[in-house]
């Protein structure tokens, strides 16, 4: 892989950081010293018209070798470290935003320049394992172009996990954000689905008129049927004058 096919793999900012942090590599690397003679060539390929005696051909072929050893050692070492600057970034961004320090985020996300969307060393944005609770930090990530659709491997979103722990703050600034309240999990489930399961009357109550009421999940169950499920009356009696309002 080439120094600028490394480059292009990664987030735009990690490969900003890596031009500002590591210019001096990466202009050793575009020097035309590295290119004096043309990396295709074998060892046994380069030409002893150059030379005048064996000694200066022997000389040749050890700078050469080692020039190129050098170029593509450099190159490794590059990319090995903008695969650690990469998840060392990510994982900052997700302790911060896992401990709802709301300062340390927008640090980070300011004077480090760090995509909100980083992957931390699990795979995870910060979005994704940030304090439920604490809306500025919610806020923060989001206002810096976090995605709020982010979903996880088992196609969980933000909204998903703010429905089931009870958080109607955090779910009003995510939506707020552009988050759907209609894109199921793996299991077919929406925020609602979930929210009425936990138990979380006011966050259901809020998602009710914004979801797709008629939506089943895996199970075959819409949201009203979750609702007689769990037993709740009152949720019954609203989404049930929800879905006859909708159909009329």
């Amino acid at each position: 892989m080439t120094l600028s096919a490394c480059a292009r793999s990664f987030p735009h900012s990690l490969s900003q950081a890596v031009n500002e942090r590591y210019s001096l590599q990466i202009n050793l690397l575009k020097s035309p010293a590295f290119y004096a003679l043309p990396s295709h060539w074998s060892l046994a390929q380069l030409p002893r018209r150059y030379c005048s005696n064996a000694y200066q051909h022997s000389s040749l072929l050890s700078n050469y070798g080692r020039r190129v050893g050098v170029l593509r050692l450099r190159e490794k070492t590059l990319f090995q470290m903008m695969v650690v600057d990469g998840f060392a970034c990510g994982k900052s961004l997700s302790a911060a935003a896992a401990r709802g320090n709301v300062e340390a985020v927008r640090r980070i996300l300011q004077d480090h320049r760090v995509e909100p969307d980083t992957l931390n060393e699990f795979g995870k944005t910060a979005l994704q394992v940030m304090m439920m609770g604490c809306t500025g930090v919610a806020r923060v990530l989001l206002e810096h172009g976090a995605d709020p659709n982010v979903q996880d491997r088992c196609g969980v979103t933000p909204a998903h996990d703010a429905a089931r722990t009870g958080f109607l703050d955090t779910l009003r600034v995510l939506v707020d954000h552009g988050a759907s309240v209609n894109a199921p999990d793996h299991s077919g489930a929406l925020p609602i689905h979930i929210a009425i399961r936990e138990g979380h009357w006011d966050v259901a109550e809020y998602l009710a008129p914004l979801s797709n009421l008629g939506h089943q999940d895996g199970r075959g169950a819409n949201a009203l049927d979750v609702a007689r499920d769990a037993r709740a009356l009152e949720m019954v009696e609203l989404l049930e004058r929800l879905m006859a309002t909708g159909s009329s």
